[in-house]
């Protein structure tokens, strides 16, 4: 299957971002019980939208054929649009308050260890940071 995750890079690596419309990236992996390769990293023309940039960038993973995606926050509307197309959408809590790598995240998922999300989980909400924390 193939797999979205909105990431941020920092240095060399990527990250989960915290962020599901503002991440300046998407990567994109094909994901199986034997493991997973990454096969396109693509900029999120939206993520600097005001408005409807949860759309844009689920229309961008939509047209890559991605059936699911990695997140580590998402707002009720991307949430409730990603279902309504069949997309299933993981969760990917931070470690020790940072960002899991995007390697990490999708090592998870072959190990079944990322729980499918049953509702909308805000960053900002599930950890009390306030909005003053950006990527």
């Amino acid at each position: 299957m193939i797999v979205a995750v909105p990431c941020i890079r920092a240095g060399e690596r990527l990250y989960v971002s915290l962020h599901f419309g503002r991440s300046p990236l998407i990567a994109f992996a094909e994901v199986d019980e034997r493991g997973f390769r990454i096969i396109e990293v693509a900029m999120n023309p939206h993520a600097t939208h005001e408005h409807g940039r949860g759309a844009g960038i689920i229309d961008l993973i939509a047209s890559r054929g991605a059936s699911a995606v990695i997140v580590s926050g998402i707002g009720g509307m991307a949430y409730e649009n990603l279902r309504a197309r069949g997309i299933k959408i993981y969760y990917a809590p931070d470690e020790h308050g940072k960002p899991l790598s995007i390697e990490r995240a999708l090592e998870l998922l072959v190990n079944n260890q990322l729980a499918e999300m049953e509702e909308p989980i805000g960053h900002h909400d599930e950890h009390g940071h306030g909005h003053g924390h950006h990527q």
